[in-house]
């Protein structure tokens, strides 16, 4: 799943910069999407990565790890991509692989 989620975000994010790029020396308001860009995209890759980390049962926090040079990319592409998460419900939530007909309710 999280490889369903980050590829067409990150080929959506390289055409806007693309788009922005060609567009911004006949507007160069549209400059200014340089600086805006870099925020949401780091901010969309921490929520995936804190929600990959949560489907394994690990605190969300371990995405900080990647922030160290090589040995914290490592880390994450082998926690994040490879990893299977849990089967059933974990104390962040239910399993986002079971479905309705499965019995997914609302339970309260």
């Amino acid at each position: 799943m999280m490889w369903i989620a980050t590829g067409p975000l990150f080929v959506g994010w390289i055409g806007v910069v693309l788009l922005i790029a060609e567009a911004s020396s006949a507007y160069p308001v549209l400059q200014l999407a340089f600086l805006i860009i870099p925020i949401v995209a780091i901010w969309n890759a921490v929520a995936i990565g804190a929600k990959r980390f949560h489907d394994l049962g690990w605190p969300g926090w371990l995405i900080v790890p990647g922030l160290i040079p090589l040995l914290g990319h490592f880390f994450l592409f082998f926690t994040i991509g490879i990893l299977k998460g849990n089967r059933g419900d974990n104390r962040y939530g239910y399993d986002p692989r079971r479905t309705w007909s499965s019995g997914m309710v609302d339970e309260q």
